[in-house]
């Protein structure tokens, strides 16, 4: 089910000069009945290293959560066949093959501030699919035909989480109010490493020469080979 994270003042990735940037976050249900449209990438596997590495909060990646329907009308013709190729190659029949699992990013953790994304399609078995540009489309209330990025699709996505953030802010000031001055339950996004007080995030990619000279200057003995 995806959400749309809302970041809150003093998180690493808010930055006020653009507010109208928000991150996706896809948190796993078990509810088949929630869906999402992703685009898929052939990318060298250094490169998913790299962009794990510097993933924003809460976010991981899973190699095989993504179940993709292959006969679904939003599965492309491409990845269908790419899917039924691998099977046979796999040495399975690929006239069987309903689906098939892809690696993908989701969240460790549902955070107080993600926020729900509207659904582009309710189908009429109850599944609600929601794709990332047309959820936030719906979520900003824009007409079709505004182009991403413009000046008026940045004008409303920022608004409408400017919105949200307020609604967030106010709903856990209540929720302390009557909880008599502390947050309501036991969850609090702070005791993870990337809430609003986020941490140095250690686990970074390193040449050996730029790890030797920082063991050098820690006075460690590890070194890089």
């Amino acid at each position: 089910k995806m959400f749309f994270d809302v970041k809150d003042v003093g998180s690493r990735e808010r930055d006020d000069r653009v507010p109208h940037r928000v991150n996706p976050a896809m948190v796993l249900t078990g509810n088949a009945s929630d869906a999402n449209q992703y685009a898929l990438y052939l990318v060298d596997e250094r490169a998913c290293l790299v962009a794990l590495l510097g993933e924003p909060r809460y976010l991981s990646m899973a190699p095989d959560v993504l179940r993709i329907d292959i006969e679904d009308a939003r599965t492309s013709p491409e990845v269908r066949q790419l899917a039924k190729a691998v099977a046979k190659n796999d040495g399975l029949d690929p006239t069987n093959l309903k689906q098939c699992a892809v690696m993908a990013v989701i969240t460790t953790y549902k955070s107080q501030r993600f926020v729900p994304a509207p659904p582009v399609e309710v189908r009429d078995d109850g599944t609600q699919v929601t794709w990332f540009r047309g959820s936030l489309a719906k979520f900003a209330n824009l007409q079709d035909g505004v182009a991403p990025s413009s000046q008026e699709w940045n004008k409303a996505v920022a608004e409408a989480l400017g919105k949200a953030d307020k609604e967030l802010i106010e709903s856990k000031a209540k929720g302390a109010v009557a909880n008599g001055g502390h947050a309501p339950g036991t969850t609090d996004d702070s005791i993870y490493c990337s809430g609003s007080q986020h941490p140095l995030r250690l686990s970074r990619r390193w040449l050996p020469s730029e790890f030797n000279a920082l063991a050098a200057a820690a006075e460690i003995g590890a070194r890089a080979g």
